[in-house]
């Protein structure tokens, strides 16, 4: 599905994220040969640190957590001349069509001049778009006279550019607070969301002592993984319902993951440990996922992806309040205790639920549901064998009196959250 994004058309929604995936033309070549639509090339800065920083490599981790990866300023960083080069070197057009060229630039201040140094650069070079990662600016907000600096120095750079301005966030700057900022400045564009620092994962051995890898100690430590997507969900509706167009990223991994944050109002959707890991063709793998997902839902453009999410958004009516009602045919309390999972507040099980003290045991090993039942729907998800469901409460009162308004209607049966 075609989208209109950084003034481009672009074949698609999916564009390859900048990481080590994007620092040479023969993986931005198979990025594009794999369905990306656009590609982030890897960050570049003028800016090079002392020898001492510039020492050693990556180190990689994958565990429970995520993947961890550690690099030094000097070895994530591409020496500006580098990425010129590499800009200069790799076409804008093959056999994929047109292949726009986001060139993602980084200084480690809030310094005008250094920062469009970089950016006149990278356009003079061919960049198609400039994404400005402001990632590597420890304590943002810190920086003395931080909103005036930080808005004039997206001022200065969108009134000089040639080309579309995307800052890249990360959560050192809040999303209420940065779409604040960025309206201030002008700003149309924004890129999420950038991995999150942390101190190195902690391990047990064998024998039960603790153990931090040494090779992941000191700064420079980031970690990627899917416990960063509610966190872009929230920064993309945040971003979009203020206006602005928005390329999410961060934690995506599945087609469900890119629809949901289309449906929240993402023009496109980033990825790179996805790449990382599992190779070029993950991006046409879920290109393909994504589009059978859409094609289901009968979505074929743009507007049909906003419509279909601002109806999914949209509050259940009051009209529409929900009630957990106890069904006596598929409740392991009576056929087999022992794979039962003990829903009643007043058991005291150590298995049972802590949550809700509206459903209590009755006599002769019944479920007793309260009439203030608010259905929050906890214990209809907490119940493997489908004992307790869920019903719209408007829906039985109709049904009970044969209202009929609800003729021919059934009994509206919900496993969890209500759609």
């Amino acid at each position: 599905m075609k989208t209109e994004f950084l003034g481009y058309e672009l074949r698609g929604q999916i564009i390859a994220a900048s990481c080590p995936a994007t620092e040479s033309s023969i993986g931005i070549t198979a990025c594009y040969a794999n369905g990306a639509a656009a590609v982030i090339l890897k960050t570049a800065s003028s800016t090079r640190l002392d020898q001492g920083e510039a020492e050693g490599g990556r180190h990689c981790l994958i565990n429970k957590q995520g993947f961890w990866a550690k690099s030094t300023f000097n070895r994530e960083i591409m020496p500006l001349n580098e990425g010129l080069e590499l800009l200069k070197n790799t076409p804008r057009w093959s056999s994929f069509g047109f292949m726009p060229l986001i060139s993602s630039v980084t200084e480690l201040e809030l310094d005008i001049e250094k920062w469009l140094v970089d950016c006149r650069a990278v356009e003079d070079a061919g960049a198609d778009a400039i994404q400005l990662d402001l990632f590597y600016i420890e304590n943002l907000l810190a920086v003395p006279g931080f909103e005036e600096k930080f808005i004039k120095l997206l001022k200065e750079i969108r009134n000089h550019a040639k080309v579309p301005v995307m800052p890249k966030l990360n959560i050192g700057l809040p999303a209420e607070y940065a779409a604040f900022l960025l309206k201030k400045a002008g700003i149309k564009y924004v890129s999420l969301l950038d991995s999150i620092k942390s101190p190195a994962p902690l391990s047990f051995s064998p024998e039960g002592q603790p153990a931090v890898n040494k090779m992941f100690l000191g700064s420079g430590l980031s970690v990627f993984g899917s416990f960063m997507l509610p966190i872009t969900r929230n920064y993309t509706q945040v971003l979009c319902r203020e206006g602005f167009e928005v390329c999410a990223g961060g934690g995506v991994k599945t087609a469900e993951d890119i629809a949901g944050l289309l449906f929240l109002g993402a023009k496109t959707v980033q990825m790179a440990t996805e790449i990382l890991l599992h190779g070029f063709e993950r991006i046409k793998t879920l290109a393909d996922e994504t589009s059978v997902l859409l094609t289901k839902a009968g979505i074929t453009d743009e507007e049909s992806i906003k419509t279909t999410g601002q109806n999914l958004y949209n509050p259940l009516p009051e009209s529409a309040k929900c009630r957990a009602k106890w069904n006596i045919e598929k409740c392991m309390l009576r056929k087999h205790p022992e794979d039962c999972f003990h829903c009643a507040y007043n058991n005291g099980h150590p298995k049972g639920q802590a949550f809700c003290p509206r459903i209590n045991y009755g006599g002769s090993k019944t479920i007793a549901i309260h009439e203030s039942c608010e259905g929050c729907g906890l214990c209809a998800q907490l119940c493997s064998h489908g004992a307790i469901e869920m019903v719209r409460i408007d829906c039985m009162r109709r049904v009970h009196t044969q209202d009929p308004a609800c003729a021919g209607e059934p009994l509206g049966r919900y496993k969890g959250y209500v759609p």
